[in-house]
């Protein structure tokens, strides 16, 4: 057994949660924001542009049915779903609140959907095998009457489907992978939606009359990373609802990355599709939807002074290093692995506790549950180390130490863990929030009077077009807010998450904005299933 004179203060201190510099809060979103106009302009892997124009979007008025397929990082979810007329939708209790108050307006429905867990053999498994097991779950899915109560006598079905990994697209109807992570080993030359297309006959053919319901041939409409579905969901409620735009959201879940619309101005001509012509775009009012992968290397130079040996540590462990830093810093897979790490060496260097004294899931490789360590540092303390508090009961529950080890969860020893866990999920949401803020400043969507140093500006500059908003200027009295769309597990889940991220970017609009413009976060349910269901539905296109 070893010392616990060591306290964990000065221990924590290598694993930084805020700027150094406390005058300049916002230097890590200003340093942040001229890499993502500069990733804009030459990256060939980050700030993809999309075959998605923001004037094609969907305005809220279409009908139809289609099969939606979010293919996560951890789920798979799948589902009918369709446009209903709002006079007609009254009998549906499950139609979305997209256009509740506007009339005229169609609204989703998901007639019928299923989800599954994506276990972590399969993902390692030969990409047919793993479009196989998804072809089945479309036919659960779609042989199930409730998908379609009155049949289907349509020639096909459209299908939209969502991907939670970077792709290539020279069509809506085309993707190949570009990177992978979260433990899957696909090629990355692989044509998704053919793959999908083979699983579902694969198991249609073997059926052939078994089926009640007549299955139809399936049609790709539309493939889409998952974070560019959750756009399309944002600005589809946001349009249906209250009529304003959505410049802006992003997802936190297993992994994280963000959507923007950008004019062809501010990004590299080289990036578009080959079929589109320069010369029928205007350079400032054709505005694509941008696919960033915020969360891939290009980006982590600003990070470099909050990565700590625990992060090189981790980031060490995965498939690919180095691909994905700011991945591991703030989004769900890798937030209780650092934490674990984090435990380890405290108990380690600083009591002096051989390792294998403690638990057993405490030395095992992602065996701590990002879920476990946001509600541990949620949980209040008694602040009495002669009791048993809750804190120790958790630990205890779930990481129970081993029969042979003198070595006990108490309260000193829980509340290190708590303190870790609360710092840990501190530096993801100061990160997040200066994410946020940085890409709003990249795509002109805040104002930045206060921040911008003309040198500074004139040496990053990208698009000609640009003007730096004057300090000198008057500012409207009162400005509608900024609305950015947001989802996944970790942002929704992890107590305090979301709050300390709305924390930040109020703090950091108001210390670069002289205005009174605000961001509003607007929570997008289902985003990616219903982006799917959207894209195929309508049918948009460029």
């Amino acid at each position: 057994m070893g010392s616990k004179s060591t306290s964990p203060e000065s221990f924590l201190d290598q694993f930084p949660i805020e700027p150094s510099d406390s005058s300049e809060p916002w230097s890590l979103a200003r340093d942040l924001w001229l890499t993502y106009r500069s990733l804009a302009m030459t990256s060939s892997d980050q700030f993809i542009p999309t075959p998605l124009l923001k004037q094609n979007m969907s305005t809220g008025h279409q009908t139809g049915k289609c099969l939606a397929v979010d293919i996560g990082g951890t789920n798979l979810r799948v589902g009918i779903i369709e446009f209903l007329d709002t006079s007609k939708a009254g009998d549906h209790d499950d139609v979305t609140e997209s256009a509740k108050d506007a009339p005229n307006r169609s609204r989703l429905h998901k007639s019928f959907e299923k989800s599954w867990y994506i276990d972590e053999d399969l993902k390692k498994e030969h990409p047919q095998k793993i479009f196989n097991w998804i072809g089945s779950c479309i036919i659960d899915v779609m042989g199930n009457k409730r998908s379609f109560p009155e049949g289907y006598d349509e020639e096909f079905l459209p299908v939209g489907i969502t991907f939670s990994f970077p792709m290539i697209q020279e069509s809506l109807q085309e993707a190949k992978i570009m990177a992978l992570s979260k433990g899957f080993t696909l090629a990355t030359d692989m044509d998704l939606g053919h793959l999908l297309i083979q699983g579902y006959e694969t198991h249609r053919v073997k059926l052939g009359d078994q089926q009640d319901i007549k299955l139809p041939d399936l049609k790709i409409a539309a493939i889409v990373n998952d974070a560019v579905a959750t756009f399309i969901t944002a600005n589809y409620n946001a349009q249906s609802t209250c009529g304003k735009p959505v410049p802006m959201s992003f997802i936190c879940a297993t992994g994280t990355n963000a959507t923007v619309t950008m004019p062809l101005s501010s990004f590299g001509s080289f990036k578009l599709p080959r079929h589109m012509d320069l010369g029928e775009l205007s350079s400032n009012s054709t505005e694509f939807i941008i696919n960033t992968e915020w969360e891939m290397k290009g980006a982590s130079g600003p990070l470099q002074s909050y990565i700590t040996k625990w992060d090189l540590l981790l980031d060490k462990n995965l498939p690919i290093p180095g691909q994905q830093p700011y991945d591991y810093m703030t989004a769900g897979r890798y937030l209780g692995e650092l934490a674990r790490l984090m435990a380890v060496d405290f108990f380690t260097s600083q009591w002096h506790i051989s390792e294998v004294d403690l638990p057993l899931r405490l030395r095992q490789r992602n065996s701590l549950a990002t879920a476990f360590i946001g509600t541990l540092g949620e949980t209040t303390t008694s602040g009495s180390r002669n009791e048993k508090g809750p804190i120790v009961a958790m630990c205890e529950t779930e990481l129970p130490s081993t029969s042979s080890s003198k070595w006990k969860w108490d309260y000193e020893s829980a509340n290190v863990l708590r303190e870790i866990s609360i710092r840990v999920r501190k530096r993801a949401t100061m990160l997040t929030g200066s994410a946020i803020i940085a890409m709003l400043l990249c795509i002109r969507a805040l104002k930045s009077d206060k921040l911008l140093d003309p040198e500074l500006l004139s040496s990053h500059s990208t698009a000609p077009s640009e003007q730096v908003q004057s300090s000198d200027a008057e500012a409207p009295a009162e400005e509608e807010p900024l609305l950015v769309g947001y989802t996944g597990g970790c942002i929704t889940h992890f107590p305090r998450y979301l709050d300390e991220v709305q924390s930040w970017v109020d703090r950091l609009t108001q210390d670069i904005n002289s205005s009174s413009q605000t961001v509003e976060f607007i929570h997008v349910v289902d985003g990616g299933i219903l982006g799917a269901g959207i894209l195929a539905c309508t049918g948009l296109t460029t």
